[in-house]
């Protein structure tokens, strides 16, 4: 019983090239958190051979596949001798009864038996969890046949891309956003409600995509214009002294969730591959865009205009319209 006690609170990190094999370890302190302390400088990985500094790094053509490495002193993870130039490195933390549930990301051991992963060189499986039973000791992925083992999985917690800031996975346990924020600047005549905050967008980021609650999106020559309602004019909504000309069909919306991102699928999108960084940013690059395709894995998603590939995080999805002169209504 000791034995395997032991086991199931250990956890192994297979070696980079050129490190020592590695033993089981106890899983650190710091993993049991994403790696978010030790192992991460601000936005960049720290530059670590460390045991508990390791990450599961998943070169851009295997979609899911990933195996242990490091953030080398040059700045690139490696695999075998050479530097992956294209991926997505993930910290991940032991799956417990409080971390994982359906729609998570997460990592499972390939051909494991069920305990604690300890050998060099293994292969690990990224995955949405569709579904899991503790007393069978079973995760199922989605569009995954065969079960995995739990006692072998791992939740993804911080995600770090080439070029890219580590930034913490989307909690895919999130639903999505209710509607009805989207609703509170409708009156009950099915009208804009007119704005009066007078305070000027600043450089941090409050809320979820750092829009003020007031914003709606107009259609303006095609593109999707963040705007204000001044109770007769939809107007600029970081300059509200300029009246947008020849509105067409104003839009609330709500952020996406990844998971509920289709293809076909109509979303107003922040046309960068970054996070919003401030409310000023957050008031000007948006446009309408069709989904393509949408990789899970990677939260992204790929657009009908040629291929192009931007963040899910960035997409909002069409709530409620208005059109002057008609009532307010709900987008089908």
């Amino acid at each position: 019983m000791r034995v395997a006690i032991l086991l199931l609170a250990a956890a192994c990190v297979p070696p980079a090239f050129g490190d020592p094999k590695p033993q089981v370890k106890p899983a650190p302190a710091g993993a049991a958190r994403g790696g978010s302390d030790a192992c991460v400088a601000g936005t960049k990985p720290v530059q670590s051979t460390k045991t508990e500094c390791a990450w599961l790094v998943v070169p851009r053509g295997t979609k899911r596949r990933a195996t242990w490495n490091f953030y080398r002193t040059d700045g690139k993870f490696y695999t075998g001798d050479r530097p992956t130039e294209e991926y997505v490195a993930y910290r991940v933390t032991p799956a417990t009864k409080q971390n994982i549930a359906k729609g998570v990301l997460v990592a499972s051991v390939v051909g494991s038996n069920g305990g604690v992963p300890d050998a060099d060189g293994e292969f690990w499986d990224f995955g949405i969890v569709e579904s899991f039973d503790w007393a069978k000791n079973e995760v199922r992925f989605e569009g995954v046949r065969e079960p995995l083992y739990l006692t072998a999985t791992r939740v993804a917690v911080l995600r770090f891309t080439n070029g890219g800031n580590v930034e913490p996975v989307t909690p895919d346990v999130a639903k999505p956003a209710s509607t009805t924020e989207a609703w509170s600047q409708v009156g009950k005549d099915k009208k804009p409600i007119a704005v009066n905050d007078t305070s000027p967008l600043n450089d941090r980021c409050p809320t979820e995509h750092c829009l003020r609650p007031w914003v709606w999106f107009v259609t303006v020559e095609g593109s999707a214009w963040p705007a204000r309602w001044n109770g007769k004019a939809f107007v600029d909504a970081e300059d509200p002294t300029r009246v947008l000309e020849k509105p067409g069909v104003a839009f609330r919306t709500r952020a996406a969730h990844h998971s509920e991102l289709k293809p076909g699928m109509k979303v107003i999108l922040y046309d960068s591959t970054t996070k919003i960084a401030d409310e000023h940013d957050a008031h000007r690059k948006w446009s309408f865009e069709t989904v393509e395709s949408v990789d899970h894995y990677l939260q992204e998603m790929t657009l009908k205009d040629g291929g192009s590939k931007r963040p899910t995080w960035n997409a909002r999805i069409m709530v409620l319209y208005w059109i002057a002169g008609e009532p307010a209504d709900a987008v089908e």
